[in-house]
């Protein structure tokens, strides 16, 4: 079997994410978390159109940059993290204190005013 990282080899990782630290409810949460995410998308969008007005291209192009920065970011830092904790848990626990801080942002948000 193929070594992925020092001492890791793929079939290891498998086992692990598969057995030992999902259990059968880890992966399932991750995949409902990622599809409520996804229902958010439309209401995104169409807030950047009422936002931006005429410059809703510029307001879109802004929060689709952020949005993929922090898609490029995130597993560097969460492997950070999991490298300095050990705890499987810590990564999620991020991700869903971002995901908590994300929505409560959402109340700051007057899509009847106008930046542009």
């Amino acid at each position: 079997m193929p070594a992925i990282g020092p001492g890791i080899h793929r079939g290891d990782l498998y086992r692990e994410i598969l057995v030992g630290a999902v259990k059968g409810v880890f992966a399932p949460g991750i995949a409902a978390a990622a599809a409520a995410g996804m229902f958010t998308l439309g209401a995104a969008w169409g807030t950047c159109r009422d936002l931006g007005g005429n410059q809703a291209g510029v307001v879109s192009a802004a929060m689709n940059t952020s949005g993929q920065s922090e898609s490029v970011l995130s597993p560097l830092m969460m492997t950070s993290l999991l490298a300095q904790t050990g705890d499987w848990n810590a990564p999620p626990w991020v991700m869903g204190s971002l995901f908590l801080l994300g929505s409560v942002a959402w109340w700051g948000i007057d899509p009847r005013e106008r930046i542009a």
